[in-house]
Formats: structure tokens, sequence, C-alpha cells
């Protein structure tokens, strides 16, 4: 890259405003006045009702129950990891081996292979 377009980039960047901080005290937020009755039970708290006002309420609900485990396992079980892609007709994979020598030296190889097909 030439050297005037860079020096062009650093000038064209110019400085954001500082944005001043936000008072947090002057924040009306009470709890209180979000929670239902406690004698309803534990289903009483995800219940989705509608807000009175102009507040936004966002209601949604998981697959599966509260937490996919199922599909958690799945994703993070402990298994052999692959390292390989494919680019374009091309399949490029990387892999490690260990030979032992007669003599009892062991060679420890990482090894890339590139398939083509023919």
């Amino acid at each position: 890259m030439s050297l005037a377009l860079l020096l062009s980039f650093q000038a064209a960047a110019a400085a954001a405003a500082p944005v001043a901080p936000r008072d947090v005290r002057a924040v009306d937020f009470d709890l209180a006045k979000y929670r239902s009755d406690a004698n309803q039970g534990v289903e009483s708290l995800f219940a989705c009702a509608p807000s009175p006002g102009p507040d936004i309420v966002v209601c949604g609900r998981r697959r599966g129950g509260a937490y996919p485990l199922g599909e958690m396992g799945r994703i993070f079980e402990y298994g052999p990891l692959r390292a390989e892609t494919r680019i374009g007709g091309a399949n490029l994979d990387a892999h490690v081996e260990s030979f032992t020598f007669s003599n009892g030296m062991i060679s420890k190889r990482l090894m890339v292979r590139l398939k083509l097909p023919f």
C-alpha cells in the first residue's frame, strides 16, 4: 500500500466527541414494582403478562425445557477432533502421526494432507 494512502486514512479519521457520563442516581427503577404476588409459585415468575403503560415486555421460551442439555451434550462432548476443510474440489486436513524406530526412538509428526479427486 502506498504511503500517501495510509497517511490519508490517518488524516481522515476524526476523533469522536466525548460522551458525558450518565447520572445513575436519576434512574428510577424499583424491582418491587415488577414482582408478582409471592404466593403464586415458581411458574408465575416465567409468565408473560401484558405490560400496563409504555413499558416493553419481551417474552420467549426455550425449546426442550429450561436448558437444552441434550443439545449441549452433543455439541460439547469429548471425542476426536478433525482438522479438515474443503477448498474448491479438494480436501485439506491436518493430523499427527508417531512412528517407533527399531532402536526405540519415537518420531512425532504433524502431517498436512491434500486430496484431489481425479
